[in-house]
């Protein structure tokens, strides 16, 4: 019996060295990456020979404008095509995939004005801290491009926005403590997690805005349009004016300011207070031919 077992041990090796030769022979190996023409102008259609050692059943091709695919093909070599929309120098980048290896590269050379920028991304979040209870709080989204992105406001409460970047909201608290308020990219999106930290206080007692009076309303385009912010006390106060312009002003209330709107249409205008006065106030604003 210990003689059987000395005589079986080698034989047993034979087979799985055979399977593993045979493994290793049968994977393909990306070399080579020529592209014709390397010079060109947009539109104009650009071609990409993958070339190699076979066998090899795809490849991942990697433009260099943000589009990238992966192509199950049969052999080396393969050609695939692709056009620009944007004038630049792109690096092109061809890798095999599954059973193939390796990887190439090359440049190609557009001729015209760049593409307009497709990026999505959040770069920054912001909150307008310290706040109040029971007050708007305000809170701006940096970035840029069309984005998803969810924001978990601390107190329990999350909502998903989808907007163009920038963009700017505001949320209520009823608890007087610190928060920490997130905003996360949804992918496609890029930026990651962004973390504010939110003070919120009690409200004071006095100094406080009441409401917003415009005249005159309706106005013409262009025409100066005053804006009463009427209350009590004294107040740092930041108006919306719902055109894309904000405006911070200082002193004791009523205060009054100005502001001329270049197109008809209908404007909804939101004033705020700063820490620690209280109250805020709104306001439509009628515009028109």
């Amino acid at each position: 019996m210990r003689l059987s077992r000395v005589t079986l041990a080698p034989l047993l090796l034979v087979p799985l060295l055979f399977a593993t030769d045979a493994e290793s022979a049968q994977r393909g190996v990306v070399k080579g990456l020529s592209i014709a023409p390397t010079t060109a102008r947009i539109g104009a259609e650009i071609s990409a020979t993958i070339s190699g050692v076979n066998p090899c059943g795809a490849v991942f091709v990697d433009w260099g404008d943000g589009t990238a695919v992966t192509h199950p093909i049969s052999e080396l070599p393969t050609t695939r095509t692709h056009t620009y929309a944007g004038g630049g120098s792109y690096a092109v980048t061809a890798r095999g995939m599954g059973n193939c290896d390796g990887e190439a590269s090359g440049t190609v050379r557009i001729e015209g004005p760049p593409a307009p920028s497709t990026r999505r991304e959040l770069t920054a979040f912001t909150v307008s801290s310290p706040a109040v209870v029971d007050a708007p709080v305000k809170m701006a989204i940096e970035g840029q491009g069309r984005c998803s992105v969810d924001v978990a406001f601390g107190d329990g409460n999350t909502q998903q926005f989808s907007m163009d970047l920038p963009h700017t909201f505001t949320h209520v608290y009823a608890e007087p403590r610190l928060y920490n308020v997130t905003a996360a990219a949804v992918p496609p999106c890029t930026g990651g997690r962004h973390t504010a930290r939110l003070e919120i206080t009690r409200r004071p007692v006095g100094a406080a805005i009441a409401r917003l009076v415009a005249e005159p309303n309706p106005a013409a385009p262009r025409a100066r349009v005053s804006i009463r912010i009427e209350g009590s006390g004294t107040c740092r106060v930041t108006v919306d004016f719902d055109d894309g312009a904000e405006e911070a002003i200082e002193g004791a209330l009523p205060l009054r300011i100005f502001h001329s709107y270049a197109r008809p249409g209908r404007y909804e205008v939101f004033a705020w207070t700063e820490s620690p006065c209280s109250g805020d106030a709104g306001a439509v604003i009628q515009v028109r031919r």
